[in-house]
């Protein structure tokens, strides 16, 4: 992971270009990153443009201690302390369950720019999580948002998002049948300010943290998503952005490696800005050769991967499978790419998750798309 944090220097320039891009366009939509090509975007920076971070991502598992430390050892990060307690009533980001009486061990995976929080139930009281975790040994249950949008309360309410105070802060709820298909919770900021203040609590300085693993990064670049219905997603992401409604006429065939062989499962994908991070929405039918696929098979809709930059490809592969995580899919050469720089690591049992590798890419860059995902290569080789 670099080590400087993205958000800062030219962040909030990247941020509020390519948030206005969602909120006063079309979503993003183009075939799969596997045919890059550079698309250069010279439009300053507009008039009134929404902001927007990815603050907290809470995943449950039926071990924390394990999946915490394997996290920890995936991304070359210290093991988190496990505390056993109700959720903070001072704190907006914890995590709270529909059940009342439901409580959880708990585990914070602090990265550069978000945080992850691994949750294990507690006791024999019934809730959503404990069903889950017998369908399933982990998975994301609740990703929290903070966006500076004045008309986003009305909105919200319209949509049928549910009002709480939590920690002092107004949230507003989405269902389980949601745009992730994980509930959303929303924190409303009034402008830039009160927006760097919300996701303080969430974000660290590089210096802070160890070195990463092969000179890579622990910065979240893409929350990717699922859904056998692409264009209800998209529409529904529309609609609580207050964009206008998607166009999916482009079509994209990927070529990836699925499992030792050669795959042209077709899928559509969809791109959301959230400042530094990015919301992926894959859609996917007919061939099942492919990661994505997979977990719509196992899992139906929901949140498959995190997206991840690192320096040397090849070491970061090697250092997950020493600790057992293998390769699920990854990217064929491509002409003007590096090779193989697209790994999608077979770790959703274990993290909650698949983690997506991209060689020195730097996620949300106004200058240059990699063909559409607000992904450019870094060709900077001093160390970061």
């Amino acid at each position: 992971m670099p080590k400087k944090n993205m958000s800062e220097g030219c962040g909030y320039f990247c941020v509020a270009f390519l948030l206005s891009i969602f909120v006063r366009a079309p979503i993003l939509s183009y075939p799969s990153a596997t045919f890059a090509q550079a698309y250069t975007i010279y439009d300053p920076k507009p008039a009134n443009a929404v902001e927007a971070r990815v603050l907290r991502i809470s995943i449950v598992c039926r071990d924390v201690d394990g999946t915490s430390k394997l996290w920890a050892k995936a991304l070359s990060l210290p093991v988190p302390e496990i505390l056993t307690a109700d959720p903070d009533p001072r704190s907006f980001l914890d995590f709270r369950s529909t059940v009342s009486k439901a409580t959880f061990k708990r585990a914070i995976i602090q990265l550069e720019n978000a945080q992850l929080e691994l949750l294990q139930p507690v006791g024999n009281v019934a809730s959503p999580e404990t069903e889950y975790l017998e369908k399933h040994p982990a998975g994301v249950r609740r990703v929290l948002f903070a966006i500076t949008d004045p008309n986003a309360p009305e909105r919200f309410a319209k949509l049928g998002l549910t009002k709480r105070t939590q920690g002092g802060r107004e949230l507003y709820i989405e269902s389980s049948a949601g745009t992730l298909n994980v509930p959303t919770e929303w924190v409303i900021a009034k402008d830039h300010n009160a927006l760097d203040e919300i996701a303080a609590p969430t974000e660290v300085k590089v210096e802070t943290l160890p070195p990463a693993l092969s000179g890579g990064m622990r910065h979240l670049l893409q929350i990717g998503t699922v859904a056998r219905e692409i264009k209800t997603r998209s529409d529904q992401w529309a609609a609580i952005l207050g964009a206008p409604a998607p166009d999916l006429s482009h079509r994209g065939e990927s070529r990836w490696i699925y499992h030792g062989a050669l795959s042209n499962a077709p899928f559509r994908t969809a791109f959301v800005p959230f400042g530094d991070v990015e919301v992926e929405i894959v859609g996917s039918a007919g061939d099942t050769s492919s990661s994505f696929a997979d977990y719509l098979d196992k899992r139906g809709d929901g949140v498959q991967h995190f997206a991840f930059s690192v320096a040397d490809m090849d070491a970061a592969v090697e250092h997950f499978r020493a600790i057992g995580l293998e390769v699920g899919m990854m990217a064929p050469l491509q002409p003007g790419q590096p090779p193989y720089n697209i790994h999608m690591m077979e770790t959703a049992d274990k993290l909650g998750v698949d983690v997506e590798l991209f060689h020195r890419v730097i996620c949300c860059d106004r200058d240059a798309y990699f063909n559409g995902n607000l992904h450019r290569l870094d060709n900077d080789p001093s160390p970061r």
